[in-house]
């Protein structure tokens, strides 16, 4: 089960924590550290810095695998945090079958299929999830934007 409650089937490795009521936390360093420096530097920190229009922050980062079975239930991001603007996910898996990533939109559902290094950013108002793994493993970085700095708690949020 989620933070917010939506049902899922995954296996979830932090490498920074926005849990409610709290300022984001890092986890299993020293690698959480390198990866959420890795995001902010060079070429990717240009692209989400014009994506957000200016100063930006990660306050949650993690990897999400999906076994055969696996699924991400909709949900809506900014239940776990109101704060966050986009959500991007970086997928690694190449070799699985199903897991599409599904949005619905203006009464209208759409998949997309994601393929080896796609980067996908999705707005966190939006309600999204990725469909059954039918076969493989689909493994992707999944991470989340916002303009609250790292030292402001998370207050805004659904999270149970």
């Amino acid at each position: 089960m989620g933070d917010v409650g939506e049902h899922n089937h995954l296996d979830v490795g932090r490498f920074m924590e926005d849990k409610k009521e709290q300022t984001p936390v890092f986890r299993n360093d020293p690698l959480g550290r390198e990866v959420i420096e890795r995001l902010n530097q060079g070429r990717c920190r240009e692209l989400l810095s014009a994506l957000m229009e200016g100063e930006f922050y990660i306050r949650r980062c993690q990897a999400n695998v999906l076994r055969e079975g696996g699924f991400i239930g909709k949900h809506i991001d900014t239940h776990s945090n109101l704060d966050y603007r986009y959500s991007c996910v970086i997928q690694f898996g190449e070799a699985y079958e199903g897991g599409e990533f599904f949005i619905e939109h203006e009464g209208r559902e759409h998949q997309i299929r994601t393929g080896y290094a796609d980067f996908l950013i999705n707005r966190c108002e939006i309600p999204h999830g990725v469909r059954t793994v039918r076969g493989g493993s689909r493994t992707s970085l999944v991470f989340f934007l916002s303009k609250s700095p790292l030292s402001q708690p998370n207050h805004h949020h659904k999270q149970i």
